[in-house]
């Protein structure tokens, strides 16, 4: 893996990332949100990760009961 790709790499997992965090806050603030459609828009070597993120971001943001 050349350093070129590794930096590509990392900057699409920082940037997959946000967009999770992203999309479990504005859930949190009760907007409207199409997941589908910003899935639609990540690559697919990347929806796993998107997901498992989403999943983390959406139980912190959860309110304690």
């Amino acid at each position: 893996m050349t350093k070129s790709h590794l930096l590509t790499s990392q900057y699409n997992h920082a940037h997959v990332d946000f967009m999770a965090s992203t999309v479990a806050f504005m859930e949190r603030q009760k907007k409207t949100i199409d997941v589908c459609m910003v899935e639609a828009k990540i690559p697919s070597e990347h929806l796993d990760f998107f997901r498992k993120r989403l999943a983390h971001y959406r139980a912190i943001y959860t309110p304690q009961q």
